[in-house]
């Protein structure tokens, strides 16, 4: 079964390449249309700023620094997203943005499809 938003489009900002290749990958897989993957906090939040995003995964830091400005954006505007870090989130983080999803690497690529989709139905 597709996700209730298959075919929409997911931004993957990831600064390892080849985990940004597999979760490119089980996206794709999944019926989803990639946005990026980028490696910068300015260029996830640029994507984020200028295009339409229906959902994203987010390693917490990326090249530049962590990804808090583009949390707070989707946040606002009720968009999906999911967390995907090894060094897990700041607590600050964790408070200002309840029931946030983060998953502490690793997890299987095809984990992050089932936590977007229960990050889709909370929004």
């Amino acid at each position: 079964m597709n996700p209730p938003w298959s075919g929409k489009r997911v931004l993957v900002a990831e600064d390892n390449p080849l985990v940004a290749m597999d979760i490119e990958d089980c996206l794709i897989a999944a019926g989803f249309q990639v946005v990026g993957p980028v490696a910068r906090a300015q260029d996830a939040l640029t994507r984020c700023a200028n295009g339409l995003i229906d959902a994203a995964v987010l390693d917490f830091n990326l090249h530049g620094g962590p990804v808090t400005p583009v949390i707070e954006l989707l946040w606002e505007r009720s968009v999906p997203f999911v967390i995907y870090t090894g060094a897990g989130v700041p607590e600050d983080i964790s408070a200002r943005f309840p029931g946030m999803i983060v998953c502490i690497k690793p997890v299987a690529p095809e984990m992050l499809v089932l936590e977007l989709t229960k990050a889709h139905q909370a929004r």
